[in-house]
């Protein structure tokens, strides 16, 4: 199964991308509405925006209602193409020009459709290896395979990434990098919509890979080779940045489906649904945000609201009043202690002078969030480097009890061992190289 071309073809960072150029309608009722000359675009700084703009051509009557409205106008293309959305700007003089966004998606088709395969474009993931991809001139490493139940996933690094990544690192900002195709695994047609949770899902797995939110650009549904759902859209997605976490992007891609599965039970459940949706939220404010006490505030809440959901709610290890009476290094040490995370201070030179002062990396990780949320009368400002390696600390704390919760068994780069790379790499608290080889083996024969 291989992936199509998308329908938005980008080449370089920042690319604006034309969606429609030509006669197109926009209205508030059938009789207010207006016939615009002008084009329906995909804009990207300084955020993603699907933009329309151009020239009113009749009915002028109604413009002082387009302009004036606080509620959403259609955008109605000829191709059957339908959007809402809001006027942003209007110019007038000898010609009338009219702009805006489009904020909830430019649509073809219905959400009922049943589709053979849909594809996808994916904004800013990172530069992964993965296996072979094949095309007329080379092949290249970049393909993930995820299969669920009764569908197979595939995510395919652009074959013009060199070009894509050294753009996104001289630029900045966005970029398509990847195509994705869903299909059943036994080829039939299945319901657009019975594949919603299965992208939404998707994302977070892949933004949690790179440490920061990725998006989509546009969905495609097609049966038997037709095109019968389109939707052009933008998401949250951030700027482009190279972002040193967890996961180890020149490693197989073995752990994905096992992460992939628990993810979607977890974003399903009733409880940890929401709390996981919150939780990756706060850890990449956590890994984006300018001010370095504001992203350790962001995983100090991810953290408390990890051991609240897991200690208090699922598993009952206490009750609410009894959590809620503990200090937040308790509440940190007893999560990361049912997680079997290392709850050491880890030895760096840095944190040298803490060991005599914080019982454990719990302890110092709080206090000095702590410090940040509630100053003090004549104490010193923390040094940058000692909040630097804080937040990171936390970070590791975070991340590791992420994988924990989604049942990982793999490896993952050790911020705080300070070995060459291929030292740094470790396998998880509760996993080990050799339950890792019977999982992998194990897996394999499934898979053969």
């Amino acid at each position: 199964m291989s992936v199509e071309e998308s329908l938005v073809v980008m080449n370089r960072a920042n690319q604006e991308v034309v969606i429609f150029d030509g006669i197109y309608t926009i209205e508030i009722s059938s009789d207010v509405f207006a016939e615009i000359i002008g084009k329906i675009t995909m804009k990207w700084m300084p955020k993603p925006t699907l933009f329309f703009e151009g020239e009113i051509t009749e009915n002028f009557s109604c413009i002082d209602k387009l302009i004036k409205t606080n509620k959403p106008i259609e955008i109605i293309l000829p191709t059957g193409y339908k959007g809402k959305g809001y006027v942003l700007s209007f110019k007038f003089g000898t010609k009338y020009y009219i702009s805006g966004d489009i904020s909830e998606g430019l649509i073809f088709g219905k959400d009922t459709s049943i589709i053979s395969s849909l594809n996808f474009s994916i904004v800013n993931f990172i530069d992964n290896f993965g296996g072979a991809i094949q095309t007329e001139n080379h092949t290249y490493t970049g393909r993930y395979i995820i299969n669920y139940k009764e569908f197979k996933i595939i995510i395919d690094k652009k074959n013009n990434y060199k070009e894509i990544y050294e753009s996104l690192k001289e630029s900045g900002g966005y970029c398509i990098t990847h195509e994705c195709k869903i299909q059943s695994m036994d080829g039939k047609e299945f319901y657009l919509r019975d594949v919603n949770y299965l992208v939404d899902a998707l994302v977070w797995l892949l933004s949690f890979l790179c440490g920061r939110q990725i998006g989509i650009s546009y969905f495609e549904g097609k049966s038997n080779g037709d095109t019968v759902f389109v939707n052009y859209q933008t998401s949250i997605i951030h700027n482009w940045r190279n972002i040193s976490n967890w996961f180890i992007k020149n490693e197989s891609q073995f752990g994905l489906n096992e992460i992939f599965s628990k993810l979607v039970e977890k974003l399903n459940d009733e409880l940890w649904g929401r709390v996981l949706r919150n939780v990756f939220t706060w850890y990449f404010d956590g890994m984006s945000q300018a001010y370095i006490e504001t992203k350790i505030v962001s995983i100090q809440i991810a953290l408390e609201n990890v051991a609240w959901t897991y200690i208090v709610e699922k598993e009952e290890i206490l009750d609410r009043q009894a959590f809620d009476k503990l200090r937040a290094s308790d509440k940190l040490r007893l999560m990361l202690y049912e997680f079997k995370i290392d709850r050491r201070i880890p030895q760096i030179e840095e944190f040298n002078t803490f060991n005599n002062k914080y019982k454990d990396g719990a302890h110092l990780f709080t206090e000095l969030r702590n410090d940040i949320v509630h100053p003090k009368k004549n104490t010193q400002d923390i040094d940058g480097i000692v909040l630097y390696n804080t937040l990171h600390l936390g970070i590791y704390y975070l991340e590791l009890s992420i994988l924990k919760l989604l049942d990982y068994k793999g490896r993952y780069i050790n911020f705080f061992n300070n070995a060459n790379l291929n030292q740094r790499l470790e396998y998880v608290p509760w996993s080990n190289e050799d339950e890792f080889n019977k999982l992998f083996i194990q897996k394999s024969k499934e898979n053969s």
